[in-house]
């Protein structure tokens, strides 16, 4: 089936549509420890890094490290919402500036998981 994240509604739906308390935390926290930090390291290598960490994971717990990485590593711009001011939400220039809107999480959230080959749908 696949696991949706929703744009609009950024980390409150993703919660509910993966259902990250079902993958256990001692299967999860010691990969998210182990990930580099997104200053230090680019997305491709993020990306192959990340892919090798959770092979043996279902796609849940793949989605609930992805999840909680992102939400832990990337900001939400609030400066540029209020503003009015236009924020590039491709998925490398989030990575690289470790903010974005909500478009933009789900453009990283669905670039790195169709790295690691799960099944993800963007819904708009």
């Amino acid at each position: 089936m696949g696991i949706n994240f929703c744009s609009y509604s950024c980390n409150q739906i993703i919660e509910k549509v993966v259902n990250i308390n079902q993958v256990p935390p001692n299967q999860i926290d010691p990969i998210i420890k182990s990930l580099p930090e997104r200053d230090k390291t680019d997305l491709k290598k993020f990306k192959e890094v990340l892919k090798d960490k959770v092979n043996n994971l279902d796609d849940e717990g793949k989605a609930k490290i992805l999840f909680l990485w992102i939400c832990e590593n990337i900001a939400y711009d609030d400066d540029s919402f209020f503003s009015g001011k236009r924020v590039e939400c491709e998925p490398e220039a989030v990575f690289r500036n470790g903010k974005t809107l909500c478009s933009g999480y789900a453009r990283l959230f669905k670039n790195i998981g169709e790295y690691m080959k799960d099944r993800l749908n963007m819904i708009n």
